[in-house]
């Protein structure tokens, strides 16, 4: 009898070893990136590292530029003033006149070849976030193109954070 009771219980101790060795967390997690804490953007396979980021309201609603090291600066002007959180279309930014919605946006490259604006191109979408006082916008694969006397000049893609003090 005793002899039973120590086989079942180093057969219930190996069985724990065993079952304890197979349920190891595997260390291949991939980390979770951080919050971006700057500006930074990519244009024109040029990535531009801002050295000052502004907000402002206009007409339209509410501006946030910043200005890129060397000869770009980017303009994202939203229909909502003041800017909240959420996702935002971006429109066609190369129209004469532009009414935006509060669910929209333009965007504005100032770059060495001229002004590139939003297309419009649909599912174009930025995202913003709003949290101790600064905004922080998501832009990602969104299409601008440069015109000029109706033609089509160039089109280029932009993707980057903007981070911004909402004033």
């Amino acid at each position: 009898m005793k002899t039973k009771i120590s086989l079942l219980t180093t057969i219930l101790l190996v069985s724990i070893l065993l079952l304890s060795g197979s349920c190891r967390k595997s260390d291949n997690v991939a980390p979770v990136p951080a919050a971006p804490t700057a500006s930074q953007w990519t244009f024109d396979g040029v990535t531009y590292n801002p050295e000052k980021s502004l907000s402002s309201a206009v007409s339209l609603g509410t501006s946030l530029r910043c200005n890129g090291s060397g000869q770009a600066s980017i303009d994202v002007v939203f229909g909502s003033s003041p800017l909240a959180t959420g996702t935002y279309s971006v429109v066609n930014g190369a129209k004469n006149s532009i009414k935006l919605a509060p669910n929209e946006c333009v965007i504005q490259v100032s770059a060495t070849l001229g002004n590139y604006f939003s297309s419009g191109v649909p599912g174009n979408v930025v995202t913003v976030n709003i949290s101790g006082g600064k905004a922080t916008v998501s832009i990602d694969k969104v299409t601008l193109v440069i015109m000029r006397s109706g033609q089509l000049i160039d089109t280029q893609n932009i993707s980057g954070t903007m981070i911004c003090a909402i004033q």
